[in-house]
């Protein structure tokens, strides 16, 4: 009786498995639809269910679903249409795995924190950044994988253009009879060139074209490695220093922000990466001015300043308030919350 249950259950689990993965590979917008009404469902809970219990913990385990999604969407239909990937079977597995434990280390943090009390908290949180920071070093220096970008495993984009020059791409390269690609990639320079029967409308900006051609990693030298390696275990040195100096020190916060200035010196000149590497050494000069908004700063200094901002523009442009209101009821909990704060 049991196992007639059971092997009901696995077969309707493979039939709906099945029917979905047909439904993705057909329209993978619907996906996209699927996604993104998670992600404003888990929103809706931080903003407007905050007085409820669990309610952070729900919300975050929606938006981890979400993500989740994201990745196994990407996954389905990568494999259904035979994308190729520059990367070998081995660093693919890693960054996976890396991606996963991306998504999910804000609800284990939360989760933690509930299970553990703060300590505990801290403990996982501290594993956690372990674990992410020996999966990028094997990268790195095991595999030659060049910068590590965030997240690992860039969400794909589904818009029909995007999607149907991908597919050309790849059709370009198993029928070497097929209609020549409007952009070429110099195979000893690493440029992209519009090829003689390009539209020039199609691409006006080739960059257009890059953001959705995976490129081979650049290969780094000693010093970048260097500056890789500093990013790297950052947030492991900023943990390691909050338990020693304790969490209200500045010197925890003064080693971080001297380990992120020193990596992007060392990098040294960044015109010669592909796109895709450009777009993330330009995220972490952006992502330095979240050190104003991270403690000891934010409570000594930003704070009020902060919340001005986003008062006055909320009291000024019709409508905003619906969005800026939640928001700065959300800056308390998201500056508790390490892997928000922290990791970018």
């Amino acid at each position: 009786m049991a196992s007639g249950i059971l092997h009901f259950i696995t077969a309707k689990w493979q039939e709906i498995a099945t029917n979905y993965r047909d439904l993705i590979i057909k329209d993978p917008e619907i996906a996209s639809r699927i996604e993104a009404i998670l992600r404003m469902v888990s929103y809706l809970i931080q903003g407007y269910t905050r007085k409820f219990p669990f309610s952070q913990e729900i919300s975050e385990l929606v938006y981890t679903a979400s993500n989740l999604l994201t990745l196994t969407n990407d996954e389905i239909y990568r494999h259904a249409r035979k994308l190729a990937n520059v990367s070998s079977a081995s660093v693919i597995k890693i960054k996976r795995w890396l991606t996963v434990v991306e998504y999910v280390e804000v609800f284990i943090e939360v989760g933690s924190a509930r299970l553990l009390g703060d300590f505990g908290r801290w403990v996982v949180v501290l594993m956690v950044q372990i674990l992410k920071a020996a999966m990028r070093l094997v990268l790195v220096f095991k595999h030659k994988d060049g910068i590590q970008c965030r997240p690992t495993i860039a969400p794909m984009k589904r818009d029909s253009k995007t999607l149907s020059e991908m597919n050309n791409k790849q059709n370009m390269k198993n029928d070497p009879t097929a209609q020549e690609l409007p952009v070429w990639k110099g195979e000893r320079s690493g440029r992209f060139v519009r090829s003689l029967s390009a539209d020039r409308r199609q691409y006006p900006n080739l960059d257009q074209y890059k953001m959705f051609v995976e490129q081979e990693p650049t290969p780094l030298t000693e010093r970048q490695k260097l500056a890789e390696l500093l990013y790297t275990v950052r947030p492991v040195l900023h943990i390691l220093s909050m338990f020693t100096f304790g969490q209200n020190s500045w010197k925890p916060w003064l080693i971080s922000t001297f380990t992120d200035l020193s990596s992007l010196v060392i990098a040294g000149d960044t015109t010669k990466r592909t796109f895709q590497e450009r777009q993330e050494i330009s995220r972490r000069y952006m992502v330095l001015l979240l050190y104003l908004l991270r403690s000891p700063c934010y409570d000594n200094y930003s704070r009020e300043k902060v919340i001005a901002i986003l008062g006055f523009l909320s009291r000024y442009i019709p409508g905003s308030s619906l969005i800026i209101g939640p928001l700065i009821e959300y800056l308390p909990y998201w500056q508790k919350t390490y892997s928000y704060n922290w990791t970018s």
